[in-house]
């Protein structure tokens, strides 16, 4: 039995070997709505996000993964497993108490001295982005077409706009 150093070794050797098993399933509430992943979805995944991720800041920064439960999670970690950046994960802020939890997350990203935030486009739409930070990163993780793109942050705000290509 081969041995592997890294989790994301023992993923590249994974998706080499079996790329369309699925990996990780995902139940969302108490429908039967599930989503999947497979070994070859990640490591697509995640290479584009660790591509994204060297664009904007370097190898041991850290970067907030700011999703909430679900796959997006899970390809943004290996994103930053692939690209060498320290994931900090964090809860994404309440809508309904944002006066309340923005301010936790702010403290969260000055704590942890984060340069970069991997978000969602609904999460970023919420006015997250008032934290300081280099780089905010929006990921369209579940398209197979999508490419993550980020945005550069100019005073606490992304400058610009980003699409999901």
């Amino acid at each position: 039995m081969r041995r592997f150093s890294t989790l994301l070794g023992l993923l590249e050797a994974r998706a080499a070997e079996r790329p369309d098993q699925c990996l990780y399933r995902f139940q969302e509430g108490m429908d039967d709505d599930e989503s999947t992943l497979s070994y070859g979805e990640l490591l697509q995944r995640a290479t584009r996000i660790a591509a994204a991720l060297q664009a904007v800041t370097a190898q041991g920064e850290r970067a907030v993964l700011l999703y909430p439960p679900g796959l997006e999670y899970i390809a943004g970690f290996f994103g930053c497993l692939a690209s060498g950046v320290v994931a900090v994960p964090a809860y994404p802020p309440d809508p309904a108490r944002l006066e309340r939890t923005l301010p936790r997350l702010r403290a969260i990203i000055e704590d942890a001295k984060a340069t970069v935030v991997l978000t969602t486009s609904f999460i970023l739409s919420m006015g997250a982005p008032t934290a300081s930070c280099r780089s905010w990163i929006r990921s369209s993780a579940y398209s197979s077409t999508g490419w993550p793109c980020a945005s550069a942050c100019e005073e606490g705000r992304p400058s610009g706009s980003c699409s999901d290509a």
